[in-house]
């Protein structure tokens, strides 16, 4: 039997509630306001209001994202992953929320304080958006090589999806098309005359980002006198700041010669054949959560520049290899197309080399899982 209760009492005695609780359940949120209780007021735990409770289920298994550890003052809930329970803390002035998580799943429970405000904790999992704010993702597209059409004409399609995913895309720092397009499909930045804004690019200032997004970025795109200073920016970002990377296609054609910039993104791209039709597979023994959320089609057949790369990520440290694509144009050779790094100290990259033409960002399927490859990178995944 699986059973979800909240349940609300006043001036009833928390044993009395438990009681009447006992049997199988997966989750039970419990709110109790002593009847003794002074005056002063009362706070609420996330996930809860005072007098009710909402009680909220997520998923279990390696893939949850960890709360932060029931902590009183706060009320933000410990995590319960692969089917672990998480208790959430009581508080010791009047009556503490009171919150059990089962198998990674998440529930608000409420603290009423007596003599004054205290706030009760929060047990299991919370939802990976609950409480915040949207993905606030930086998008950069400046080039110095080649310049894909896709990186000017697939922002409407990314706006699309802001609402429905809680993603807010800044533009500020990235060039829009130009009306009317330029004839040559190729044409970068640096012949068009419009220079990168590189003004977020200094210490600290990415640092209210919780995405840096490199839409077919090509080339050197910080050259300049303080090409240094931006680098510099980029990677603090990423190793202190611990914050999240997505890049598509030639974001891998992009800085050649910075070493930490290649072992960043795996970016040893070896060129490409024909823009054909080809086919993806999942790679053997990968699970991800990004494959599994956005559902991703295994096999998939669709119509790309399929990149070739001259190291394959799945050997280097902290990267996991998530699709395989094979190439007809290259007698059929199969090469990673999709991957994650996990950065030690917490930050993470999803690329993927997915993206030659604006017609990869209209498939449905591709759209999904660039979303939750930036919610991966967020930590919302």
């Amino acid at each position: 039997m699986k059973a979800l209760f909240t349940i609300g009492c006043l001036g009833a005695g928390l044993g009395a509630i438990l009681a009447a609780c006992a049997g199988e359940t997966e989750v039970i949120s419990i709110i109790a306001l002593a009847s003794n209780g002074g005056s002063g007021n009362s706070t609420s735990a996330s996930g809860g209001s005072l007098g009710s409770s909402t009680s909220v289920t997520s998923g279990g298994g390696s893939e949850a994202p960890a709360g932060v550890g029931g902590n009183p003052a706060t009320g933000a809930g410990g995590a319960a992953t692969g089917g672990s329970t998480t208790d959430g803390p009581t508080t010791t002035s009047g009556m503490g929320g009171v919150a059990t998580g089962a198998g990674g799943a998440a529930t608000g429970a409420g603290g009423a304080a007596t003599g004054g405000a205290s706030t009760g904790g929060s047990g299991g999992a919370m939802p990976p958006d609950a409480g915040q704010g949207p993905i606030n993702v930086l998008v950069f597209n400046h080039t110095t090589g080649y310049g894909h059409q896709s990186r000017w004409t697939a922002i409407p399609l990314l706006q699309a999806q802001e609402a429905a995913n809680n993603i807010k895309f800044d533009l500020t720092y990235a060039h829009l098309a130009p009306n009317p397009l330029p004839m040559d499909a190729g044409v970068n930045d640096e012949t068009l005359h419009t220079p990168a804004n590189l003004t977020a690019f200094v210490p600290g200032g990415l640092d209210k980002y919780d995405v840096i997004f490199f839409l077919n970025t090509t080339g050197s795109p910080f050259q300049g006198p303080d090409e240094a200073i931006h680098q510099k920016a980029l990677q603090d970002y990423m190793e202190v700041h611990h914050g999240g990377f997505v890049g598509v296609h030639s974001a891998t054609d992009t800085y050649q010669g910075w070493q930490w910039y290649s072992s960043l993104t795996s970016q040893y791209y070896a060129g490409h054949a024909g823009y054909v039709s080809g086919s993806v597979r999942w790679k053997d023994g990968v699970t991800h959560a990004i494959l599994t959320t956005a559902m991703v089609p295994n096999p998939w057949t669709r119509t790309e520049e399929w990149y070739q790369f001259s190291i394959d990520p799945s050997a280097l440290p902290n990267f996991t290899v998530l699709l395989l694509a094979t190439d007809p144009s290259d007698g059929n050779k199969e090469r990673p197309s999709t991957w994650v790094h996990n950065l030690p100290g917490g930050g993470r990259l999803f690329y993927s080399a997915f993206g030659h033409d604006v017609a990869a960002f209209r498939e449905p399927a591709v759209m999904k899982m660039l979303i939750q490859g930036i919610k991966f990178a967020a930590h919302r995944l």
